[in-house]
């Protein structure tokens, strides 16, 4: 834990902590009050955005340590240092990872405030990213910003630089809001790289759908906490297929990832410690090798909601509805282990018309674009 001032605010104290990989959440943590103080800002800036905390993060999921990243917390207390951060009144925090698998010349993180609108607490919670990220020689940093608004492409206080299709009509082209937030990622020398559109679809309309099951196909349906070896080893290739499929936008990420069975047990691992719980369903010719498959993730106290994780099919096999049908096995299964999910939230990258349509076709509603603000930080020799 280290403490340190704060440029141009008085009257605060930014400290670090870092969760540790072998120490599970209890109440005997020795952090336990401040993970659970940092999740209610989370349900804070949930309800803020969405009128719900199903957006918020437990103080499980905040002391969980992850083997494929460096993390930090940056809290900022009120009152001068000396202050204990276990006791003092925390107003803001920001979550920093460093990856350290591939995109290691990258850094992402998250601010969350008590008062959404104090945007020097805000500030100098960015600037010790970026000094931490420097520090570690990443030479580009992101965030993520949420909005739940959108105009049409023609409003002059619509973001020109990243746009997308209309997630109620896929042919019509909209563009994202400016806010006070975006103004100062830009002037801070930040510019939108890509974003998503955050759905949510009801469960039930998926059970309901009645896509043809394709001809020559099989899945296979499994629950953690952890893939059975024989599966994890078919799924290492798909999992390196990801990295190069995922839409990036402009962000200069790496898509040469290393996967092996090790590394699915270890994030599954994460999962796991975490408090988090998933189904996946995968498809393959009949007796062959798995072609491509989708997740949904969830809590125990999800209040009946999921997460729609990633859906991916070979390319080779593109064009057969194949995600259509596993997302439909995969919500089925999902009710039988848990009836009283109700709800699916899902992101997709604004530019993906294809699974726009799907959406629709599943009658999402669209609560929210999630836009990713990118500033270089220069080659780093540290």
């Amino acid at each position: 834990m280290k403490q340190s001032d704060v440029d141009a605010v008085q009257d605060v104290t930014l400290i670090e902590v870092r969760p540790q990989i072998s120490r599970p959440f209890n109440n005997e943590h020795p952090h336990a009050d401040l993970y659970c103080r940092l999740a209610a800002l989370t349900e804070q800036h949930s309800q803020r955005i969405f009128g719900t905390s199903v957006w918020a993060l437990t103080a499980q999921q905040l002391s969980t340590a992850r083997h494929s990243c460096a993390q930090l917390f940056i809290v900022a207390c009120a009152g001068s240092q000396p202050v204990d951060v276990d006791r003092a009144s925390v107003i803001g925090f920001a979550y920093l990872e460093l990856p350290l698998l591939e995109n290691t010349h990258l850094a992402t993180y998250d601010i969350y405030l008590a008062d959404s609108h104090n945007e020097a607490i805000a500030q100098a919670l960015r600037a010790r990213c970026e000094e931490k990220a420097r520090r570690y020689g990443r030479t580009g940093i992101d965030t993520w910003v949420v909005s739940t608004s959108w105009h049409k492409i023609e409003d002059s206080e619509a973001i020109a630089d990243v746009s997308g299709y209309h997630p109620d009509r896929p042919d019509t082209f909209v563009n994202f809001d400016e806010d006070a937030d975006t103004r100062a990622l830009r002037a801070g020398g930040y510019e939108p790289v890509c974003g998503e559109w955050v759905n949510v679809l009801p469960a039930q309309r998926i059970r309901e759908a009645a896509p043809v099951a394709p001809d020559g196909f099989e899945t296979v349906t499994w629950t953690g906490p952890f893939t059975r070896p024989a599966l994890a080893r078919q799924m290492v290739r798909l999992y390196e297929m990801c990295a190069r499929d995922i839409p990036s936008g402009a962000l200069p990420t790496d898509q040469s990832a290393i996967w092996d069975e090790q590394r699915i047990r270890l994030m599954e691992d994460g999962l796991y410690r975490a408090g988090t719980k998933w189904m996946t369903t995968a498809i393959r010719p009949a007796g062959g090798p798995l072609v491509g498959w989708t997740t949904l993730t969830y809590r125990d106290d999800t209040s009946g909601y999921a997460y729609q994780e990633t859906t991916l099919i070979d390319p080779q096999y593109r064009g057969r509805k194949l995600s259509a049908w596993i997302k439909l096995v995969n919500a089925q299964a999902l009710e039988r282990e848990r009836p009283d999910i109700c709800h699916i939230v899902t992101s997709n990258a604004v530019t993906n018309r294809a699974v726009l349509a799907l959406n629709r076709n599943f009658d999402a509603r669209a609560v929210a674009i999630d836009v990713d603000w990118y500033k270089p930080l220069g080659d780093q020799n540290l």
